[in-house]
């Protein structure tokens, strides 16, 4: 393929990209941020952004250490590794190993962005762990008295009494 056509097709991808992933992303960002404005939570909606990223990058940094952390133990620490063959049917044997392990990096980069990703999405759940009203307490924000069923060391909600 030229090299032109490939630059263009490339483009074309990225913009589509941009329009399908992108655009509803920065949508739907922009109505909660105007949501919590109008109701005055704008730091509510300020903490929850500020903990997804946080934990998106210390999750992806975990996730990298230990993907490919496990990946360079597991090959070994000398520069000598198995050599893999395949025989393409003419009596030619070629070395793919060195092909796959250059695909190492790449695949611990792709698997602690989506680790990452769904870290972040937990924000909130982790955030409602951290942040707990205890049984019998007034809410700070909603003035009502907490209710609930406690299990060991967690409470679970059963309903807020004003």
């Amino acid at each position: 393929m030229p090299r032109g056509i490939r630059r263009i097709l490339l483009s074309l991808v990225a913009a589509l990209f941009l329009a399908m992933v992108g655009v509803p992303w920065l949508a739907s960002f922009f109505t909660d941020w105007l949501w919590f404005k109008e109701i005055g939570f704008q730091t509510v909606f300020a903490t929850s952004l500020v903990w997804r990223i946080a934990l998106f990058f210390v999750g992806a940094a975990f996730a990298f250490a230990y993907f490919y952390g496990n990946v360079r133990l597991a090959r070994g620490a000398g520069k000598t590794f198995p050599v893999l063959y395949i025989n393409r049917g003419d009596g030619i044997n070629v070395d793919v190993s060195r092909g796959i392990t250059k695909l190492f990096l790449p695949a611990a980069v792709l698997l602690s962005f989506v680790t990452a990703i769904s870290l972040a999405a937990s924000c909130m759940t982790l955030l409602k762990g951290f942040n707990g009203v205890p049984l019998g307490s007034t809410d700070p924000v909603s003035g009502a008295i907490s209710h609930s069923i406690s299990s060991g060391s967690r409470s679970y909600p059963v309903c807020w009494i004003r």
